[in-house]
């Protein structure tokens, strides 16, 4: 990590030790992570979507490029920032797709940021993997953020990362994750077919080309997946209205009371028990997280989980 010198990853000040003790001091990052702001603003503009994920692409491209690192472990938790004044917006009325009122993220401004979000910083390097021109297939990273090629234990390198960074920007944009479900053999399941849906009503003001992005990040195939350079092309991140298109696999805008098999894209039914229920059903697996408790819907399995399972089932 001391080799590591790039505006949008923490920075590690020096290291020590004692007999009992490992001393890191990393750079001062006074704003948080993004967990707490999504928490609190319970989703972002597209604006401000734009300004954090493309700075977490600008620090992967040079994870990738230049160092040959894998982080293994992108995630909001992880996703730390600097502050910026906060700005309120002029007369702000913004409701949630639920009716409920939405926090005030402020007025953006381009290049500095808006809710109190100004520069992103990469934290966290503890399962980042070295790949100079070879995969690896060592167990890791968070769960509800894993690619389908980790949870299938297979050979696995860069594209894991632009993998987790789709998952990232679609929490952004709605506030909720692609994957939740509560069941673990559910949950890497749907990650391994990419069994997601962009939910109404909560996805019906995002823009079709947020979506196709999104869909070009979340495929199975990590061939087909974006890299660093298309993502950085597309045109939502170049913020123009070039017509887009979703990746062949993408999901369609699905609404709560569609039937179960329509929110699969290969046509398989939904392995979850009844029909959608009212908002307050917590074993619903597809409530957004805001109505179920945050913490365990962000994906609260510890970063080691996959490498123990993977261990019992051999054992087994």
């Amino acid at each position: 990590m001391r080799q590591l010198n790039h505006p949008n990853i923490v920075k590690l000040i020096s290291f020590s030790e004692s007999r009992s003790y490992y001393y890191i001091v990393l750079e001062l990052c006074s704003g948080g992570d993004l967990f707490d702001r999504i928490i609190e603003l319970t989703y972002f503009s597209e604006d401000l979507s734009r300004h954090v994920i493309t700075q977490v692409a600008e620090a992967l491209r040079y994870l990738h490029d230049e160092k040959f690192i894998v982080h293994c472990d992108i995630k909001p938790e992880n996703l730390l920032f600097a502050p910026v004044p906060f700005i309120p917006t002029i007369n702000h009325q913004t409701k949630n797709p639920d009716g409920e009122d939405k926090a005030d993220e402020g007025e953006f401004i381009p290049g500095v940021g808006a809710g109190g979000i100004g520069r992103i910083k990469i934290a966290d390097f503890g399962l980042s993997k070295v790949v100079s021109g070879s995969a690896t297939t060592t167990p890791c990273g968070t769960v509800g953020y894993a690619a389908p090629e980790i949870v299938k234990d297979e050979r696995y390198s860069k594209p894991v990362d632009m993998w987790a960074l789709g998952c990232v920007l679609y929490v952004l944009l709605c506030g909720f994750p692609p994957f939740s479900e509560k069941s673990s053999s559910l949950l890497t399941e749907n990650i391994a077919k990419a069994q997601y849906t962009f939910l109404s009503p909560w996805w019906d003001n995002i823009s079709n080309s947020a979506r196709d992005l999104v869909s070009h990040l979340l495929t199975v195939d990590p061939e087909k997946r974006y890299t660093v350079e298309q993502f950085m092309a597309h045109p939502w991140v170049r913020n123009t209205n070039k017509e887009t298109r979703p990746a062949a696999d993408a999901p369609p805008l699905a609404t709560p009371t569609a039937s179960r098999s329509s929110y699969y894209k290969d046509d398989s039914p939904m392995v979850l028990d009844g029909d959608f229920t009212p908002v307050g059903d917590d074993k619903r697996e597809d409530i957004p997280p805001r109505h179920l408790t945050l913490q365990e819907v962000f994906d609260t399995y510890a970063p080691h989980r996959m490498e123990e399972e993977t261990k019992q089932r051999k054992k087994g």
